[in-house]
């Protein structure tokens, strides 16, 4: 049992994307909840600074919380989270008062979260850890972010609150980690900025707060990416690839070291003043060897995908198709899927949010 629950940590931090780490999106704003829609509104000025003091809340229910095949038996939740944040940035457009971009750009922010579930008609969450509380700080910076090359450089501390395996796993302090980053890359922007293409690398650090996971600390070198060609005002096609080294610095780990490669393409656009659409379909792949003494080493080749739709309950007449919109509340309904040779997991994940009235400051 104990090799078993080794395994599932160890993929749900390299195989699964960490939707809960803080890090900042395209336009700056800190990722505080699952979005980052809701983080940020218009700031206080303090000099050549904005301060945004923010606070959110969502609520959702979720068809597949631990991200079971069938067989490992499916369990649905109501999921609350309530978050707290602050950015600290550079001013921006609606502030600056100028028609040239800036050639610098720097974003700082800090966060707390807590999550509460709450069962859909099954008992078999009783004695798990239902309440959890999570946080982080990142920054970053970027330079000449309008010029034809640019560059941009990133940090990041969040404590990450694990929810792969089944409700066993949870007790104690189930999967929580932590997790340092740091990386950069360079964007070449031809065109006037209508072809966007990003090469980056970003080295993360994970430690796990329960002991007898020790033998999962690892670091991770990604190696990355991304582009996208806006072909109407208010959309884009999209892609991005990876390709991961995972390594164990435990000695003596019956982990396994290896490779991951991952690739994806799709749109993400406004259809309507109300509707933004997002699908990505792609394929992932990892190659992991096994050692003397490790666990077996378990392979992942599988078509990935992930469908969006996002109503904004005010009117949007542009999007950046690179970054989530700020400061407007929403309705999504998101789907993604992995499917294998062996085993099929879905989940389906309707969420509604709102910020409070510090969103307007």
């Amino acid at each position: 049992m104990k090799a078993r629950l080794l395994l599932i940590a160890a993929l749900a931090v390299t195989l699964a994307p960490l939707t809960a780490s803080a890090q900042i999106s395209g336009d700056g704003s800190a990722a505080w909840v699952s979005n980052p829609d809701f983080s940020e509104g218009v700031g206080i000025r303090l000099g050549n600074l904005e301060f945004h003091p923010s606070a959110g809340a969502e609520f959702g229910y979720d068809s597949n919380y631990f991200r079971a095949a069938p067989s490992e038996g499916v369990i649905d939740v109501f999921r609350l989270r309530l978050t707290p944040s602050f950015t600290l940035s550079t001013l921006r457009d609606v502030r600056r008062n100028a028609t040239t971009p800036p050639n610098f750009n720097f974003a700082s922010s800090a966060y707390g979260s807590y999550h509460e579930i709450f069962p859909a008609g099954s008992e078999q969450l009783a004695g798990s850890n239902k309440r959890s509380f999570g946080g982080g700080v990142d920054a970053k910076v970027d330079v000449f972010p309008a010029r034809k090359v640019g560059f941009d450089l990133e940090a990041s501390y969040a404590r990450i609150l694990g929810t792969d395996g089944s409700s066993d796993d949870l007790a104690g302090d189930g999967f929580n980690r932590g997790t340092a980053l740091g990386g950069g890359g360079v964007t070449w922007r031809p065109g006037g900025g209508l072809f966007e293409w990003r090469v980056g690398y970003r080295g993360t650090y994970h430690y796990f707060e329960n002991s007898i996971y020790d033998s999962l600390t690892n670091a991770q070198h990604d190696i990355n990416s991304r582009g996208r060609w806006r072909f109407l005002p208010r959309s884009a096609l999209m892609f991005d690839t990876h390709y991961i080294l995972v390594r164990y610095t435990q000695g003596g780990t019956p982990q396994t070291d290896g490779d991951i490669v991952r690739a994806r393409v799709g749109f993400h656009g406004l259809v309507t003043y109300h509707l933004a659409l997002l699908g990505l379909v792609g394929w992932s792949a990892s190659f992991y060897r096994p050692h003397d003494g490790s666990l077996e080493a378990r392979q992942f080749d599988s078509v990935t995908a992930q469908t969006e739709a996002r109503w904004f309950l005010q009117s949007r007449p542009n999007l950046d198709a690179a970054s989530a919109t700020t400061g407007l509340s929403s309705v999504a309904v998101a789907t993604c899927a992995r499917s294998t040779t062996a085993t099929t997991a879905r989940s389906i994940r309707v969420t509604a949010a709102i910020c409070s009235s510090a969103c307007s400051f």
